[in-house]
C-alpha cells in the first residue's frame, strides 16, 4: 500500500507493563480508524474501546482515543491507541500498522510536524524534551513556563532590541551628512549595548543551574582509604552498594549512585581512597577521582577523627583548596574517640562546613544531608525565572555574547559600519534560538536529541 506520510511510533517507555501507548499522525488516521477498529463514525476527544482487528481477528481489547487537526499536538490528525503493554502485542500492532501504509516515525518527527505546523517554537519543544527526560521534579515549574513560551518572549525581546540598535547605527550611516541625526544616537546604542551585555551574562550563567535541575546535582566522596567513604554512599542509600572491609584500597574504581535528597536528583560517587601506592589498578583509580573533583559540583571530605591527621589528609585538602570548590567536611568516627588537629585540615581544604558524627551509627547524616538541601534551595530561590537548559541555546547567546562585547571595544563613529553588519550577525544567531534561521538544520537537529514518540 501506498505511503501517505503518516507516521506511527511507541509513545510510553519501552519494554513491559500494564499499558503501552502508540500514537499515529497524519491523514490516514480515519483510514486506520475503520481497517483496524472498526468505527467510521468516530467523534473527536472522545476516549473509545474496542478490540484492533488485524486480518479479521482480534488482537487486543484497546482504548483510544482520536484528535481531528489542527488542534492537536502535531496540527494534524492525530490518533492514540492504548493496548496492553507487552512486546509482543506492541510489536503486531506496529507490525499491522506499517502493513497498512504507515511509516515508522523518526525521533522527535511528532514535534517536528508541531513546528513545521506553528504548534510550537524551537524554545518550547526544547522544554517538552526536557521534561521527558527530567529527572528532579523541581525543575516542572521553569520548563511548563518555557512550555508556555516565556522564553520565547525573552528572546524575543532580545531581537527587538538588537533590531532598534541596529536601526540607530544604520540611520547614522544614511543620514550621517544631515543635521536632523542627534550626534547622540551611536551613544544611545552603545548605552543599550552595555545593558544587553549584563542581561546576556545572567542567561548564559542561569544553564549552570539548569543543568543541575536537570542531570543532577553530582557529589564526589572522597578521602583517603578506610575513613567511610562506601559506607556513608551504603547507609545514604540504604543498601550496601559499596563493598566495606577493614583493607585500604578495596574501592578501587568510581561507583555512581543517585539519589533523592529533599526532591533533588544527586548523583552521588564513592570514590577510590586517596593516597601514595604502587598498585597500578588502584594508581588508576586514584586518577579518576582527581578527574572527578574537577567537574564535582559539590566533594564530601571525609576524615577519621580517630586518628590523628596525616599527610594524606593535607594532600587531600590541599587538592581540593587548588580546585576552590565547594567543600563539606565530615569528621567520622567520632564514636571511636577524637583527636585534635582535624580542624585546621578541614580549614586548609577551604571547607564551607563541617560536621561530626559516625556514619556506621548514622550519627550526624541527618545533619550533612539537610545541609545539602538547604543549598539546594537557595539555589533554586536565586534561580532567573527564565533559566536555560539547553547547551545548544548557551552556545548561542554566548556567540551573541561574544559579539556584543565585539561591537562596545569599537569606536563606532570610525567603525559604524562594522558595527551594523556584527548586529545583523547577532539577529541571525538570535533567530536561530526558534530554530527558523536560515542556515539552522532544524530536521537534523530535531532527529539528533529528541525520542521517538514524541
Amino acid at each position: 500500500m501506498k505511503n501517505d506520510n503518516t507516521i506511527c511510533a511507541i509513545s510510553s517507555p519501552l519494554g513491559s507493563g500494564a499499558i503501552s501507548v502508540i500514537r499515529l499522525s497524519g491523514p490516514s488516521c480515519k483510514r486506520i480508524l475503520e481497517e483496524h477498529l472498526k468505527n467510521s463514525s468516530v467523534k473527536s476527544r472522545r476516549m473509545y474501546t474496542s478490540h484492533f482487528i488485524i486480518n479479521s481477528s482480534k488482537f487486543d481489547r484497546v482504548n483510544y482515543c482520536y484528535y481531528k487537526g489542527p488542534e492537536t499536538y502535531t496540527g494534524e490528525d492525530l490518533l492514540e491507541i492504548f493496548c496492553h503493554g507487552g512486546i509482543g502485542v506492541q510489536g503486531g500492532i506496529i507490525n499491522a500498522l506499517e502493513n497498512s501504509g504507515i511509516r515508522p516515525a523518526l525521533p522527535g518527527e511528532f514535534t517536528l510536524r508541531a513546528i513545521r505546523n506553528g504548534k510550537m517554537d524551537l524554545i518550547e519543544a526544547e522544554a517538552v524534551n526536557a521534561l521527558i527526560t527530567s529527572r528532579t521534579r523541581n525543575v516542572v515549574p521553569y520548563l511548563n513556563k518555557h512550555l508556555n513560551g516565556s522564553l520565547t518572549e525573552r528572546f524575543t525581546g532580545l531581537q527587538d532590541k538588537y533590531a532598534k540598535i541596529k536601526a540607530l547605527f544604520e540611520a547614522s550611516i544614511d543620514f550621517s551628512d544631515s543635521d536632523s541625526i542627534s550626534p547622540d544616537i551611536l551613544a544611545q546604542g552603545m548605552d543599550s549595548l552595555n545593558r544587553l551585555a549584563g542581561e546576556l551574562k545572567e542567561l548564559v550563567d542561569s544553564f549552570h543551574l539548569g543543568a543541575i535541575l536537570t542531570a543532577g546535582f553530582h557529589i564526589a566522596i572522597v578521602g583517603k582509604p578506610n575513613v567511610g567513604k562506601s559506607s556513608l554512599l551504603n547507609m545514604v542509600l540504604k543498601k550496601e552498594r559499596s563493598i566495606v572491609t577493614e583493607y585500604a584500597g578495596t574501592t578501587r574504581d568510581i561507583l555512581k549512585e543517585e539519589v533523592s535528597i529533599g526532591g533533588y536528583d544527586v548523583c552521588l560517587y564513592d570514590t577510590a581512597g586517596i593516597r601514595k601506592t604502587e598498585d597500578h589498578i588502584e594508581k588508576l583509580g586514584i586518577k579518576k577521582v582527581d578527574e572527578l573533583m574537577n567537574d564535582a559540583h559539590l566533594i564530601i571530605f571525609i576524615m577519621d577523627l580517630s586518628m590523628p591527621p596525616d599527610s594524606e589528609d593535607m594532600e587531600i585538602a590541599r587538592l581540593l583548596s587548588e580546585r576552590k570548590k565547594q567543600v563539606l567536611v565530615f569528621f567520622n568516627k567520632m564514636d571511636k574517640g577524637q583527636i585534635d588537629g582535624h580542624e585546621k585540615v578541614a580549614e586548609s581544604s577551604g571547607a564551607l562546613t563541617a560536621f561530626e558524627g559516625s556514619i556506621t551509627n548514622e550519627d550526624g547524616l541527618d545533619d550533612l544531608l539537610g545541609h545539602i538541601k538547604e543549598k539546594l534551595d537557595t539555589m533554586i530561590s536565586h534561580a532567573p525565572e527564565n533559566m536555560i537548559f539547553s547547551s545548544r541555546q548557551r552556545w548561542i547567546l554566548r556567540q551573541v555574547s561574544e559579539r556584543n562585547a565585539e561591537i562596545l571595544g569599537k569606536d563606532v563613529i570610525k567603525e559604524t559600519d562594522i558595527s551594523s553588519y556584527i548586529l545583523e550577525e547577532i539577529l541571525e544567531l538570535l533567530e536561530e534560538l526558534t530554530g527558523f534561521g536560515k542556515s539552522f538544520d532544524l530536521q537534523g537537529y530535531i532527529f539528533d536529541n529528541f525520542c521517538i514518540g514524541k
